[in-house]
């Protein structure tokens, strides 16, 4: 993919679904995409959207996480107070769509 600035990273050190996954850096950027890069392999181990590609609004200012869940939050669109969504790992290593479908 080209032209989606990238907003905010989390470096995972892996997954308790599997025990010994390679570490990941999860980014999110601007089109609403979470995509997880392995630090050893060098691969995309997954893409998710975490919002639909015409969501403007949606500028992800982080990304955390813990052995099962990441989490990003974004300011609202209508100037108020920010928003978290989060979702399982197993669900975003699976290639389910989040929110708005695949990447």
């Amino acid at each position: 993919r080209t032209g989606a600035s990238v907003r905010a990273v989390h470096l995972g050190i892996g997954r308790a679904e599997a025990p010994g996954a390679e570490p990941a850096v999860w980014v999110a950027d601007a089109k609403g995409c979470l995509t997880a890069t392995g630090l050893n392999s060098g691969h995309v181990l997954a893409a998710a959207r975490w919002a639909e590609p015409d969501v403007a609004a949606f500028v992800p200012v982080a990304v955390a996480g813990n052995a099962t869940h990441l989490f990003v939050i974004a300011p609202c669109a209508g100037g108020g107070k920010q928003v978290v969504l989060s979702a399982p790992i197993a669900v975003l290593m699976g290639g389910s769509p989040v929110g708005g479908g695949h990447c």
